[in-house]
């Protein structure tokens, strides 16, 4: 249960228990969160050539593993009766050719996944890999910002914080939001600035030879 919030759970007498109370210290750990965001931003835009490495690394190794094998080609496809709806359909057509560059694999070719768009007249949007993989890059700097900064707040008090009551700390102290506001540590979860110009014009072939 998060810090400060109301538990769902009843007690045998049937009651709800009063919202949790934050200790002293919890306060003050939320304090110094709150206190710190810029020197945090700073202390990650030194970190972040680090991260982009350790990704982009990451990312051609996937890609090198995906292609090794046959993976299919999809074509997107409409049907001209369907006027209610224009996401069209995804049809197998062959397998992807590992002559494409890693630019035309990440923005040409789909996953064969969908997902819910709640847009009338478009319900389904079909991800590409470039999308994919920007996916696991926002979930990876969200892991990154909170790894190390729990980890200055344990060095600052000189204490050993789980994870889980970090995450607390964390969401209650409410800086996620102020962390996005830096242009540069939000770009780090886009793949256009994970991977260099050398990097897309890579064939899947020589990206196997490379990172397979």
């Amino acid at each position: 249960e998060g810090l400060g919030e109301m538990s769902k759970k009843k007690n045998k007498n049937n009651v709800m228990p009063k919202e949790e109370v934050l200790t002293n210290q919890q306060k003050l750990y939320i304090s110094y969160l709150k206190d710190n965001v810029e020197l945090f931003i700073q202390m990650l835009l030194e970190k972040s050539n680090d991260f982009e490495e350790k990704n982009r690394i990451e990312i051609l190794k996937q890609i090198a593993s995906f292609t090794k094998g046959k993976l299919v080609h999809y074509e997107l496809e409409h049907d001209s009766y369907c006027t209610w709806d224009h996401s069209g359909y995804l049809e197998e057509d062959g397998y992807i050719s590992n002559d494409i560059t890693v630019k035309e694999f990440l923005e040409n070719e789909y996953t064969g996944r969908w997902v819910a768009t709640y847009i009338s007249g478009h319900g389904m949007h079909y991800t590409d890999y470039k999308e994919s993989f920007e996916e696991e890059l926002s979930e990876s700097l969200n892991n990154f910002k909170m790894k190390n900064i729990k980890n200055k707040l344990n060095e600052y008090f000189g204490v050993n914080i789980s994870d889980a009551e970090f995450n607390d700390l964390y969401f209650e102290a409410e800086i996620d939001d102020k962390l996005c506001y830096c242009d540069e540590l939000d770009e780090l979860q886009f793949v256009d600035n994970i991977l260099t110009h050398e990097d897309f014009g890579m064939t899947l072939e020589e990206v196997i030879k490379v990172y397979g």
